[in-house]
């Protein structure tokens, strides 16, 4: 009986530790994302690696398979290459810019944390505020011109970009 509650303990320590881990990465690029529309990828980086880790210590302590980490890789290879290719149609079908490789990476790094299905909804979730953001965005520049509506098909400058990430991590969070 010891054995399996101090077994289940370490489990629940090794899981805090996953999410914590990811929570601080997702707050760190959101903060990047907001300053720089950009995301580092030195914490890219870190953040597989860091998952590696508490992969490695999971196969280790017997909570995890080794299958169910090469599942995971494979997951966050898949959602990483098929945001990659949707972007590229949309931006070569569009001529208009769609979502950034740091934002792809990313949510190819949470696959690693959160698996493949967790990482869809918290995509679909991000979308969802990031399309009101947008939406309320432009509401608030129409009336701003005096109400006048404008729609232009010019590029965005690098100011006018909003964040993905801050959406992504609550996507995630939620």
């Amino acid at each position: 009986m010891v054995k399996s509650v101090n077994f289940f303990l370490a489990d629940a320590m090794e899981a805090l530790l996953a999410d914590v881990a990811l929570f601080g990465f997702l707050i760190a690029s959101s903060i990047s994302d907001l300053r720089t529309r950009r995301v580092p990828n030195a914490l890219i980086v870190a953040m597989i690696l860091c998952w590696m880790l508490i992969a490695g210590a999971g196969i280790a302590m017997g909570f995890y398979s080794f299958a169910t980490v090469v599942s995971r890789f494979f997951e966050a290879l898949i959602l990483g290459g098929l945001l990659l290719l949707i972007t590229c149609l949309f931006e070569r079908i569009t001529q208009s810019f769609a979502m950034g490789g740091g934002d792809i990476k990313l949510i190819a790094c949470t696959t690693l944390y959160v698996g493949f299905g967790d990482a869809c909804i918290a995509l679909l979730i991000a979308c969802s505020l990031f399309a009101c953001t947008g939406l309320f965005k432009g509401a608030v520049k129409c009336m701003a011109q005096q109400g006048t509506m404008h729609i232009s098909q010019d590029h965005v400058s690098h100011a006018e970009l909003l964040p993905f990430i801050p959406a992504l991590a609550l996507g995630v969070l939620s």
